[in-house]
């Protein structure tokens, strides 16, 4: 090869950035744009209702203060645990259980056929309400694992996009800087050092935005929940607009044997207070946060979304204890039985 040979461009034709800017601007527009496909996936989600229409059993909310563990504990003695006593109250079963315990021991003193039917009777009672208070606890526990998927699945879908967004700008990088390579040593050979200088800093620039683009790339959703079941969580209260009475009075009652001195909404709420997301936020941006996770909703990302599906797992795992409860209780109601 002929040691002079060199690249030669014409002489009305002159080597630009502008065509590198060009370019570089159409792709990150190109790669910015929400489809109608990202617009229909969100549009289904929301418009998907959690909230399920169903009467509770009880529409009185309790107070801790009309509860007397120590004078039922007299009352009960030691047919029945703290817990299982205060499980009773909770779901106005404590009546049906003094009438069960009276007819069980009429029948093993005189077992009539008459009393056999009183004791099966109580019993069927006892079984009807706890199931109904079951089923009630898993209508509320699907309520909260719908809005977990919901913010799960809007989580991932945002994730994978900034995912394919990096991916494209990573390649477009590569291939500027390809370019910018290629161009600056054919400059270099036509003895246009400067102007390959300038395309050296050129493309150069132009990979940084490309980099700066990848980690500004945080996508945010507007995302709403109106009925919020973490916001009675966060707040307490005598009454709850989302949870129902029983279940409301097992997650304020703060002599459960699940927790030590604290009920499992407060205990709950401190673990989320201590949190890195609150703790190291200043008081403005965590003040933000709260009106976002506890509120009406609003601008969400990927990681927000994602912290409100753990939050909403967090209470779906406290609400579930009650239904062991439910089960200690029953296995305490059959153990009478046994002499």
């Amino acid at each position: 090869m002929n040691p002079d040979f060199k690249i030669k461009f014409s002489p009305n034709r002159n080597v630009s950035l502008n065509g590198f800017i060009g370019i570089f601007l159409i792709f990150i527009f190109l790669i910015s744009c929400k489809g109608a496909k990202e617009a229909r996936f969100r549009g289904s989600l929301e418009s998907n209702n959690c909230q399920q229409e169903f009467r509770y059993l009880n529409d009185n909310f309790l107070s801790q203060d009309d509860f007397d563990l120590a004078y039922w504990r007299s009352i009960f003695g030691d047919d029945f645990s703290d817990n299982s006593i205060m499980v009773a109250h909770t779901i106005n079963l404590k009546d049906l259980l003094l009438a069960y315990r009276d007819n069980l021991d009429n029948f093993q003193n005189d077992p009539s056929l008459e009393n056999k039917v009183a004791v099966m009777d109580n019993l069927q009672s006892l079984n009807h309400r706890i199931n109904l208070v079951s089923l009630e606890i898993s209508a509320v526990i699907a309520e909260l694992d719908c809005e977990e998927e919901k913010a799960v699945q809007i989580g991932n879908f945002m994730r994978k996009k900034e995912g394919d967004t990096n991916t494209k700008l990573t390649v477009g990088s590569i291939v500027v800087g390809a370019l910018g390579a290629v161009m600056t040593s054919v400059l270099v050979l036509n003895d246009r050092e400067v102007r390959g200088e300038r395309v050296a800093i050129g493309t150069a620039v132009i990979g940084a935005a490309f980099g700066f683009a990848i980690l500004a790339n945080k996508r945010k959703v507007d995302f709403y929940h109106e009925r919020n079941p973490l916001k009675d969580f966060w707040e307490g209260g005598e009454t709850s607009e989302i949870y129902p009475p029983a279940i409301w009075f097992y997650l304020n009652y703060e002599k459960n044997i699940h927790r030590n001195a604290s009920s499992s909404r407060k205990e709950l709420k401190q673990g989320w207070i201590e949190a890195e997301e609150f703790a190291d936020m200043m008081a403005e941006k965590r003040e933000a946060l709260i009106n976002l996770l506890f509120g009406k909703g609003g601008e969400y990302s990927a990681d927000m979304l994602f912290q409100r599906a753990d939050m909403l797992d967090q209470v779906e795992a406290q609400i579930n204890w009650m239904k062991e409860d439910l089960r200690n209780l029953s296995m305490e109601i059959l153990s009478l039985q046994t002499p």
